[in-house]
């Protein structure tokens, strides 16, 4: 799901809109480099201290089966994003699982939309690119209610 910061900085806790398709989404499941903290006096082992994590790269790319539908929404959502920047107003992706009490929000830049590869006998896919622009946090989930989640 996403949604739009109505103020500059404020992750929105209500309003998030489903986008239609979904097939896969990558692990975000980071874990933090290792700075070696290793004293000259150490005698047979290293110590480590942690460091950053990572996303995978800068890119979070979501599989949707590519329709109409989608095409459509992600336009959308690619011209609000654009329109919004002057204001300071980033959109957040959010990813509801039935039965976990928190979800993993982002604030994230959009990529427009590509055109998909093809292939003989399967449905035809895209890839949505989301490049993160703030730090992730797990906050109580957002149930959607709307009838792509029934």
């Amino acid at each position: 799901m996403y949604a739009f910061e109505s103020s500059s900085g404020s992750r929105p806790t209500s309003g998030y809109t489903n986008i239609v398709g979904p097939k896969s989404i990558p692990s975000m499941d980071d874990a933090p480099s290792l700075l070696d903290a290793t004293s000259l006096n150490a005698e047979k082992y290293k110590s480590y201290v942690q460091g950053l994590r990572d996303l995978g790269g800068g890119d979070v790319a979501i599989t949707f089966n590519y329709t109409q539908e989608f095409c459509t929404t992600w336009d959308a959502i690619v011209a609000t994003n654009e329109a919004n920047k002057s204001t300071g107003k980033r959109c957040w992706i959010t990813f509801y699982i039935p039965g976990i009490t928190d979800a993993f929000f982002m604030p994230v830049d959009i990529v427009e939309r590509g055109n998909p590869g093809a292939e003989v006998d399967s449905v035809l896919e895209t890839t949505a690119h989301f490049i993160p622009i703030g730090e992730p946090g797990f906050y109580t989930a957002i149930n959607p209610t709307d009838p792509v989640s029934a």
